[in-house]
């Protein structure tokens, strides 16, 4: 940062803290003592302010960005506080001071090069003619009364340029000095006015007029200024401590370029909820309407592009009214319908107004009485789409949301009945379609208040009567959306960027959720706005990006206003993307933006998928031959891209005679016979026995029994070399056809309980640790055990678990297994014990089942349990041992 002059003052090195997070856009340093200047950066250049006759009384911070200087002047404490878009500069004035005037002190590093005031707000101008920062128009408000006065300005000490037009591209006058006084002076209406609270806001200049509007045209776009196209905004309401302030008449235009806004000649009178419109062939924007708070204008203002200056025309709108709409023709005319007067009531009037003559002409017969409805040029029909609003209400009429339509026909200058919506829609949002697919052109109707909250619509004139058709529904239902629904021209997408979501802009919820209209269906975006937002300004610059700023969002406190402007630009194809919403063609493909739906098996939009670049649907290269359809089964080939079509290669079938297992294909089945009539159908050395094809699997292939395979053996439905044992599986990956272990921790095929396999190939008969065991077993003296129930005696034998006979009844003469005492089964017309189990089990000792060298084990591992059996602790086993 270039520091200022010697002659500028400099901050205390001791600063304040800035708590909590701080946005990019700006920079904010607070002084520790009232009597040296806060500063504010834009990161391209910087203001110092100083409180002139400020006493060096310490700050305190009370919050979070505020802080407070008691006894800064005689009578009066000042107070900072950081907002969204800079800082609050408020002097608390207990009393009335000696004089209304208040003095600062602005100093600006060797960045900025000039001063230009419109009215009572200020810019900073650096030297390619670009606003950075600016102060804007200050106010005194009584604490007792709310009433709020204007303050005058005044610059001394440095030169000022006070041209109406921005800076942009021309010339302009030069401070001269690095540093300026500036005086700030108020006339108050009483002696109730005091206690009060003076304020000049500090902002950056990417930050609008902190306002909201519910019923305007949004950001106008004006085309034929000096330094190319504009965009537009004026007047509209304020929040201060959650009251609404207001209407405002400030004027401020947004270069694209600089993405900074800049003043212009301010309204005159001040209004908000009015139409602002641009006609092109006269090169003026017309504001017409009126205001909410203190009742409806009939003036008609013209700004001139050339001068940047309003002037009021000479003929009124009879009645004065607001919330009336306003349309330009493509001959440069304007037509002016509707509004609101004499608090509900509603017009009917159509005037057209001639900004090149200052004509205003009523059309001959009027519509029905609307405000906050829609009125749309549908340049094929030649004619104005008047539809939905609130009706008239005042003279005890009742007060209704419209569903009908009407047509003003400019050629003839009179209104014609049109067909109504399919839902009622008050102060909702109406954009124009062109041609396209299937229609000659359309007009889409969304949101408001009534029944149409959460839908939308589309007016086809090529119906005829039954003209309007409802769309997909949106996700979120909302109000007052009239100037929010813009069209994107580059891709025909229609945006709603934000929303107020609610019945009312106080009390109702804002969104940072953006949705989507394309090829007759709503979307949601996966990007969100920065803010959430409600009753904001929403335009389209000449590159087709839209522009959002000011409006609403929700904090815990209440309503407040974010004036930071953000842009809404369409990514272009080959970028990366999560969803269509974020793409100009409206496709993301492949993870990236792509320039068609790329819907074939084999094309690809991006190089990681297999594509040849990103952005472009290609087929996919050779070198990734993707799988494009996989096979139908043993008999079917599964078909490959072959990087020069996007489309898959036709469907085969394996030749006939190619071999699948124990049998060949058939060459007209994807699938592999499963039964023979003769060995023609099995494969060359196998042979149909028996209704199968048997004999020469070879191992590892799948199969349903052992005549099947070589090796006379079908285990785990696959061809094995042999016989597995309990802890072993011939299907494992890396060794199919052979017995291979299982990991330690299986339980076994048939069951080793109740120990788990530990990697060899037979059941355990020991265990180290209790993992070694069933599930409900515990490893005791190297033995998986049950655990001992309470109350057992300790002394019992330990032959046989619970309820288990000992060995006497081995040998008896049995024909099945329930023929013998439980856990015991019978083999070879004998009871016997199972070939494998644990000490209370009795072990087979036939020879002829393979278990006779267990016997020697199991007599030992007895007698030492028995030993146990009479020592405290002893195992739950031993309870019913005799």
């Amino acid at each position: 940062m270039v520091a200022p002059a010697a002659q500028a003052p400099l901050a205390s090195p001791e600063r304040l803290p800035l708590t909590g997070p701080t946005r990019r856009s700006f920079e904010l340093s607070v002084p520790s003592i009232a009597s040296e200047p806060f500063s504010l950066s834009d990161l391209h250049a910087t203001l110092w302010v100083s409180l002139l006759d400020a006493r060096p009384v310490r700050g305190e911070q009370l919050a979070e960005g505020r802080w407070r200087y008691p006894g800064a002047l005689a009578g009066a404490e000042l107070e900072l506080e950081k907002t969204l878009a800079g800082i609050e500069d408020r002097l608390e004035l207990a009393r009335a001071p000696a004089r209304e005037v208040v003095q600062y002190r602005v100093a600006f590093d060797d960045r900025l090069v000039a001063v230009r005031q419109i009215g009572n707000s200020l810019e900073f101008i650096d030297g390619d003619g670009d606003p950075r920062l600016r102060m804007l128009e200050p106010f005194i408000e009584s604490r007792a009364s709310h009433q709020r006065l204007p303050v005058r300005v005044a610059v001394r000490g440095c030169e000022v340029d006070r041209g109406a037009l921005p800076t942009w591209g021309r010339v302009f006058v030069r401070a001269g000095s690095p540093s300026c006084t500036l005086e700030l002076s108020w006339k108050s209406s009483g002696p109730g006015f005091y206690p009060a609270v003076m304020d000049p806001p500090w902002s950056i200049t990417s930050a609008i007029f902190p306002r909201f509007d519910l019923s305007n045209s949004g950001l106008v776009r004006v085309d034929d200024f000096a330094g190319g196209p504009r965009l537009m905004r004026c007047g509209g309401y304020g929040l201060v401590d959650g009251g609404v302030t207001g209407p405002h008449q400030e004027c401020e235009l947004y270069n694209e370029v600089t993405g900074t806004w800049s003043s212009t000649d301010p309204l005159l009178p001040a209004r908000a909820s009015f139409p602002l419109v641009y006609s092109r062939q006269s090169n003026v924007v017309v504001a017409a309407g009126g205001d909410l708070a203190s009742g409806s204008t009939g003036l008609i203002s013209v700004y001139n592009v050339t001068t940047g200056s309003w002037s009021n025309n000479a003929t009124v709108l009879v009645p004065p009214r607001g919330f009336a709409r306003a349309t330009p023709l493509p001959d440069g005319r304007i037509v002016i319908s509707g509004g609101q007067f004499g608090g509900s009531c509603r017009s009917g009037r159509i005037e057209v107004f001639n900004p090149s003559t200052g004509a205003v002409v009523p059309s001959t017969n009027e519509m029905e009485g609307r405000a906050f409805h829609s009125a749309t040029y549908v340049p094929m029909s030649a004619a104005v789409l008047l539809a939905g609003g609130y009706t008239t209400c005042c003279a005890g009429e009742p007060c209704e949301i419209q569903k009908d339509a009407e047509l003003y026909i400019p050629a003839s200058n009179s209104v014609v009945p049109a067909s109504e919506m399919v839902e009622s829609r008050a102060g909702h949002a109406a954009v124009w379609l062109p041609p396209g697919a299937g229609f000659m052109e359309r007009v889409l109707v969304f949101g408001g208040e009534g029944t149409g909250r959460s839908s939308s619509e589309t007016w086809d004139p090529a119906l005829g009567g039954n003209a309007w058709n409802l769309n997909s529904r949106r996700t979120l239902a909302f109000s007052f959306s009239s100037g929010i629904g813009v069209r994107l021209p580059a891709t025909g997408v229609v945006l709603l960027p934000g929303a107020n979501v609610g019945q009312d802009v106080m009390t109702s919820t804002s969104t940072d959720q953006v949705q989507l209209f394309s090829s007759g269906a709503w979307s949601l975006s996966p990007d969100r706005l920065n803010t959430p937002r409600r009753a904001h300004y929403v335009g389209v610059t000449p590159e087709g990006r839209a522009i959002i700023a000011g409006g609403g969002r929700n904090v815990d406190a209440g309503v407040v206003i974010d004036p930071n402007t953000e842009v809404w630009d369409l990514l272009p194809n080959g970028s990366a993307c999560q969803g269509n919403g974020q793409c100009q063609s409206f496709r993301c493909v492949d993870g990236v933006c792509c320039n068609s739906p790329c819907n074939n098996d084999c094309d690809a939009c991006s190089v990681a998928a297999g594509g040849s670049t990103n952005g472009t649907c290609t087929p996919v290269t050779a070198a990734a031959a993707r799988v494009c359809r996989a096979s139908g089964g043993s008999c079917d080939v599964e078909e490959r891209c072959n990087g020069a079509s996007t489309v898959c290669p036709a469907d085969r079938l394996a030749d006939a005679g190619a071999p699948c297992g124990a049998y060949v294909c058939l060459g007209s089945s994807a699938l592999c016979p499963i039964s023979c009539v003769t060995s023609a159908v099995c494969a060359p050395s196998a042979t149909c026995i028996n209704g199968i094809c048997a004999g020469t699997t070879d191992a590892g292939f799948a199969c349903g029994n052992d005549a099947q395979c070589a090796s006379g053996v079908c285990a785990d439905q696959v061809c094995c070399s042999r016989r597995c044992g309990a802890c072993e599986a011939c299907n494992l990956s890396g060794t199919l056809g052979s017995c291979a272990p299982l990991s330690a921790g299986s339980p076994g095929s048939p069951s080793c309980a109740p120990y788990l396999c530990n990697g060899e190939a037979s059941c355990p008969m020991s265990c180290l640790r209790s993992k070694d065991c069933a599930p409900g077993f515990t490893c005791v003296t190297n033995l998986c055990q049950q655990p001992v129930d309470a109350g057992v005696d300790a002394g019992v034998d330990a032959g046989v678990d619970a309820g288990v006979p000992d060995a006497g009844p081995t040998g008896s003469a049995c024909t099945l297994n329930s023929d013998c005492p439980a856990t015991f089964v019978c083999e070879r017309g004998s009871c016997a014990a199972p070939n494998k189990g644990h000490i209370g089990v009795p072990l087979s000792c036939s020879a002829a089942s393979g278990g006779w060298w267990l016997l020697p084990v199991a007599v030992l591992l007895r007698r030492r349990a028995r030993a146990r059996c009479g020592s405290l602790g002893a195992p739950r086993w031993c309870r019913t041992a005799r």
